[in-house]
């Protein structure tokens, strides 16, 4: 659906079934994350069907992120309305599988991303929501101009730091 310089992005469907709970099982992908770790690929089948809801109800939502050169997926990644104190946000969300992390693969899709959701909607707030020792969510949010607000610390997780822009 979107094409980057290495990248396919994709609607998540059951055909990514088994790479995607690769990736959302794998203890290294989830170490800041641990609610977010897939126990079976049944919690994946439901988190597929869920992003796949959101697509249908606001025309977009999370990409599997494929590589061009293999065909091969890496990871999930988009955005999706969420309620932050009241607020309802864009929360950009992102997941690789840890063999393809430190190498651009985030950034890559985060701005292609962003740039084809702000055709659909540039007036609601994005955030990035992570924790305060994931330092690679850190460098990342900045390097994209995401500004951090203090007020929203532990807003959901103890630890939870969170970027605006």
């Amino acid at each position: 659906m979107i094409n980057t310089e290495r990248l396919n992005l994709m609607i998540p469907s059951s055909a990514h079934l088994i790479e995607l709970y690769n990736i959302c099982s794998h203890p290294q992908a989830n170490i800041y994350t641990p609610k977010g770790l897939h126990n079976s690929k049944l919690d994946t089948q439901r988190w597929i069907e869920k992003w796949r809801n959101h697509w249908q109800q606001y025309q977009f939502g999370y990409f599997v992120l494929v590589k061009k050169i293999d065909c091969s997926v890496i990871g999930i990644c988009g955005y999706e309305y969420r309620q932050l104190k009241q607020e309802t946000v864009l929360n950009l969300f992102y997941k690789l599988h840890p063999s393809f992390e430190g190498q651009g693969y985030a950034c890559e899709a985060i701005t292609a991303i962003t740039n084809f959701v702000n055709y659909i909607d540039q007036e609601t707030v994005k955030v990035i929501r992570t924790n305060k020792c994931n330092q690679r969510s850190i460098n990342l949010a900045e390097r994209l101009n995401f500004k951090r607000d203090d007020t929203m610390d532990d807003i959901i997780s103890q630890g939870d730091i969170v970027f605006y822009k």
